[in-house]
């Protein structure tokens, strides 16, 4: 039971960080598709690129986060499984 806990747990913590990833591909693709204007789409994407650099800063701390609780999570309840098995 508590390794299905932890699986489904890194399961969602892994797809949010994939949600977050593709949205930050994505999105901007979308929206200089529909830029039709003529205006330089170079220096538009050249005022996006801190931004990049802070989501994916900021979005892989999250994951690395969640993937160390989760790891330290199962460690423990292993830890705890044994102990009870030992009692």
């Amino acid at each position: 039971m508590g390794w299905f806990i932890i699986k489904s747990y890194v399961v969602k913590s892994l797809s949010s960080l994939i949600l977050i990833i593709v949205a930050t591909i994505v999105l901007p693709v979308l929206a200089n598709a529909q830029n039709t204007d003529g205006s330089d789409l170079a220096s538009k994407q050249a005022d996006m690129s801190p931004f990049y650099w802070t989501l994916g800063i900021i979005g892989g701390c999250i994951g690395v986060t969640l993937a160390y609780v989760s790891w330290k999570k199962y460690k423990g309840e292993q830890r705890d499984q044994r102990k009870d098995q030992d009692r």
